[in-house]
C-alpha cells in the first residue's frame, strides 16, 4: 500500500506541478530537443506512475518458484486472499479500474488520433496531386495560392509544399533556409513527438499539464528544426524567411515554417548561451529522479517476493 501511496503521490505531483514549473523555465528554448525530451518523459512518468499505482493494487504479492505447478497453487491462494475480504476486494477492484482506465484511454485516443492523421495526411496529399506541381529542383510541390506558406507533409509520401507566393516573398537564401527548416522535421520525424504529446492530451483533457505539453512540444520542435536549419544557413536570414512565410498556417498535422514565429524570431535575432554540458546533465538527473522512483516503487513488491523461499531451486546434479 505504500508503494501504492507513493506512486500516486508522484504521478499527481508531476502532473499538478511539473508543468507550471516548466512553463516558466527558459533554458527549453535554449535546448529544444533537451526540452521535447523532458515534457514527454514527464508526462509519460506521471501516468505510468499512476498506471503501476493500479497494478499494485490489484495483483497479489506471489513469491517465486521454479515450480510452474507450485507457483499456480501460490497465485490462487493469494488471489483467495486478497478477495476474501471486503477491503482487498476492493482494493483489487479499484486498481483494476485505474489500470484499464488508463490503458483503455490510451489506445482509444491513440488509435483516434492515428487515424484522423492518416485521413488528413492522404486527403491533403490527394490535394496536392490534383494542384501542385513538383519542383525537382527545390525538392518540393508547389502550389498557386496568393498566401505566403512552406510546410512539410510527413508519412509515408512525405514532402515539402510552397505557394507561389512564398517564391515571390523569399530570396534565395531566404529559400534555402526555409527549405533546411523543413528537411530538418522529415529527417528527425518530430510529428510522432507532436502526435505522442496530441494522444496524451486528447485521452486525459481535464489534466491540464498535458495540454501545456502538447503545446510546448509543437513550439519546441520548431525551435529544434530552426537549429538544425542553422548548421549550414545564417540566423538573420533564417528570421526573416520564416517572418515571410509567417502569415499563412498550414492544416493539420503538417509543419509549417511560419509556425510559432514570434518565439522563434525573437530566438534567433537575440540568441542566447547554449544550456552547457553541466546543465544539460542537471536537468537530465532531474528527469531521472522521478522515473527511476517509479521503476523501483513498482518493482518493490516483485523484489520482495523474489525473497521469499517457497520451492528452492533445484540442486545441480552433480556427474561422477
Amino acid at each position: 500500500m505504500t508503494a501504492t501511496l507513493l506512486l500516486l503521490v508522484q504521478g499527481t505531483f508531476l502532473a499538478a506541478a511539473g508543468g507550471p514549473l516548466l512553463r516558466r523555465a527558459t533554458w527549453p528554448q535554449r535546448a529544444p530537443r533537451l526540452g521535447v525530451a523532458v515534457w514527454l518523459t514527464l508526462s509519460g512518468v506521471a501516468l505510468t506512475s499512476v498506471f503501476f499505482a493500479g497494478l499494485t493494487l490489484t495483483l497479489p504479492r506471489v513469491p517465486l518458484t521454479s515450480d510452474l505447478a507450485t507457483f499456480v497453487h501460490l497465485c490462487l491462494d493469494e488471489i483467495r486472499a486478497q478477495y476474501s475480504t471486503p477491503a482487498g476486494a476492493s482494493s483489487a477492484v479499484v486498481g483494476a479500474a485505474i489500470m484499464f482506465g488508463v490503458a483503455g484511454r490510451l489506445v482509444l485516443c491513440s488509435a483516434r488520433v492515428a487515424r484522423w492523421r492518416a485521413a488528413e495526411r492522404a486527403r491533403h496529399a490527394a490535394a496536392l496531386r490534383l494542384v501542385g506541381r513538383r519542383e525537382a529542383v527545390l525538392g518540393a510541390a508547389v502550389v498557386d495560392h496568393d498566401v505566403p506558406l512552406a510546410y512539410c507533409l510527413p508519412g509515408r509520401g512525405r514532402q515539402i509544399v510552397l505557394t507561389t507566393a512564398a517564391l515571390e516573398r523569399l530570396s534565395r537564401p531566404q529559400l534555402a533556409a526555409v527549405l533546411a527548416h523543413e528537411r530538418a522535421h522529415l529527417r528527425s520525424r518530430h510529428d510522432l513527438l507532436i502526435a505522442a504529446a496530441l494522444v496524451l492530451k486528447h485521452a486525459f483533457p481535464w489534466v491540464p499539464a498535458f495540454a501545456h505539453a502538447h503545446e510546448h512540444v509543437c513550439c519546441l520542435v520548431e525551435m529544434a528544426a530552426d537549429d538544425a536549419a542553422l548548421r549550414t544557413h545564417d540566423r538573420l536570414t533564417l528570421a526573416e524567411g520564416i517572418l515571410r512565410v509567417a502569415a499563412g498556417r498550414p492544416a493539420a498535422p503538417a509543419l509549417g515554417a511560419g509556425s510559432s514565429s514570434g518565439a522563434r524570431v525573437r530566438r534567433l535575432i537575440a540568441p542566447r548561451q547554449r544550456l552547457g554540458a553541466a546543465r544539460g546533465l542537471l536537468v537530465a538527473a532531474a528527469v531521472a529522479g522521478p522515473l527511476l522512483t517509479m521503476a523501483w516503487l513498482a518493482a518493490a513488491p516483485a523484489s520482495a517476493a523474489a525473497h521469499v523461499v517457497t520451492c528452492p531451486l533445484p540442486a545441480a546434479t552433480v556427474l561422477p
